[in-house]
């Protein structure tokens, strides 16, 4: 391999002219033009102005360490290794580079322009892109890299975390292989024709889109996704992975939106810090919820939430937190104990969907609490009071529904401003109905401390309940309830 040095400031880099190479730093022009045999570098010595590629430029590595030549792309330009950035200025305009990894490890001032252009890297087992620290590092235009190898040894890793920011990371298209990735921080990620695993061996911060590919995997591992952008609105895309990472929504500022179906694996917890987090109609599987301090938004859509864990914690870090419930549901279907702590605001349906006892903590408001299991336990944080649209706990015959409050003897209460509550089947204790609503309930036990509902064993709402005066409900001749109860 020989080595070829720009000098002489501005010029033409093509495969025939010699104008502007040497062999040495700083030495005499007339040098061979580079071929994929040789190292080419840009230095101190290597003049004032701009270096222009033409068709035929080529190198087997390149290194840019001048801050008075730019280097600007004429057309697109293959650099068989490595193409490093020490100190100067990178221009692609609307031409592609494709080389082996791109390196930039310091702090100088430099720069990528990258236009309407892109870069290609065709490595693999290797950090293929290394901007760390990404200090005095900025990157316009598209930043758009693609990793294009085919092959499956190894991993690829996009590093750098010092010193990147939002402005200048590089947006990241893995768009082959079945090997392993990661990266540290990114704007967009797409892994569109990717079949291998994301592998969670760094937290992984995604300041844009994240788009995953049907035939990929993510990792099991405790570190985090982070979408973090301070814009958008930005886009999730699963294509029916599922996330066995947890998942961040921590971009202060920001909108993440799904474009399908969302899924994590049941130990995994999605975590709203900041922005807004909107499901977008789509259906929604986690292990767990929970917030962190931050000003953030929760927009349930009308899918289904579905928590495959034990907890829901909105209350945690509730302070800057605003839902918009929408029609959706949120279906706990664990068979262990399980908790939803609401922080005090406005759901939608929740509906116990497991077999484990379901705890509700803090004052809330719901559209509706129901049951898909039967047998059941519901119970309400003694003290608390739940204010309802609609209430339909029901048990099945058999299959009793249980509804009590966390300390036995002190009561929950049930709230409706208006209309007829039917249930049946339901076991009562500690539990106080009111807020003006008819509350019935029939093939109902009351185990104590109830009160404001009525109960009739038979199934019927008959004329021996014993309903109290000034209820504004009469018996007809037949001895039954009459329709303006809607029953």
């Amino acid at each position: 391999m020989a080595n070829r040095f720009w000098v002489g400031g501005t010029g033409t880099w093509n495969g025939s002219s010699t104008a502007n190479w040497s062999a040495t730093s700083g030495g005499a022009s007339g040098a061979s033009a580079p071929t994929t045999s040789d190292a080419v570098t840009f230095d101190s010595a290597s003049g004032t102005g701009t270096c222009t590629t033409a068709a035929g430029a080529t190198a087997a590595s390149v290194t840019i360490n001048s801050s008075t030549v730019a280097v600007t792309l004429g057309a697109n330009m293959t650099v068989l290794g490595a193409f490093t950035l020490t100190l100067g200025t990178l221009s692609l305009g609307s031409y592609i580079l494709t080389a082996q990894y791109l390196a930039s490890n310091n702090s100088n001032v430099r720069s990528i322009a990258f236009g309407t252009g892109r870069i290609d890297l065709t490595g693999n087992n290797i950090a293929i892109v290394s901007v760390s620290p990404a200090t005095n590092f900025t990157a316009s235009g598209t930043r758009n890299v693609r990793l294009t190898y085919s092959g499956a040894t190894g991993t690829r890793s996009v590093l750098g975390a010092t010193g990147v920011t939002e402005s200048n990371c590089l947006s990241v298209a893995v768009a082959a292989g079945t090997d392993s990735f990661h990266c540290q921080i990114v704007n967009n990620l797409d892994f569109t024709g990717f079949s291998g695993t994301f592998v969670n061996t760094l937290a992984h911060t995604i300041y844009g889109n994240l788009t995953l590919s049907a035939t990929m995997t993510i990792a099991s591992g405790t570190n985090g996704i982070y979408m973090a952008g301070t814009t958008g609105p930005y886009t999730i895309t699963t294509n029916g992975v599922t996330f066995n990472s947890p998942l961040f929504i921590a971009g202060a500022g920001g909108t993440f939106q799904l474009a399908d179906n969302l899924t994590l694996a049941s130990t995994r917890a999605l975590t709203l810090t900041a922005g807004t987090f909107d499901a977008n109609g789509k259906n929604v599987s986690l292990g767990s919820f929970a917030l962190t301090s931050g000003t953030k938004t929760l927009t349930l859509g009308s899918g289904v939430w579905t928590v495959t864990g034990t907890s829901w914690n909105a209350n945690t870090a509730v302070a800057g937190l605003t839902v918009s419930a929408s029609t959706a549901t949120i279906t706990m279907t664990s068979s262990s104990a399980k908790t939803f702590s609401g922080g005090g605001k406005s759901w939608p349906t929740l509906n116990q969907g497991g077999s484990g006892a379901l705890t509700i903590q803090q004052s809330n408001s719901f559209a509706d609490i129901t049951t898909s299991v039967t047998p059941a336990t519901v119970t309400l944080t003694s003290g608390t009071t739940q204010t309802v649209s609609a209430f339909t706990l029901s048990g099945a015959s058999g299959a009793q529904v249980t509804l009590n409050a966390s300390t036995p003897g002190s009561a929950a209460t049930l709230s409706r401003a208006s209309g007829n509550t039917s249930v049946s089947y339901l076991t009562l204790s500690d539990n106080n109905a009111t807020g003006g609503a008819a509350w019935m309930v029939s093939s109902g036990v009351d185990s104590g401390n109830v009160s404001g509902w009525v109960f009739n064993s038979s199934g019927l709402w008959g004329g021996t309940m014993g309903l109290s005066a000034g209820t504004g409900l009469y018996r007809d001749s037949s001895g039954l309830w009459d329709d303006q109860l809607g029953l």
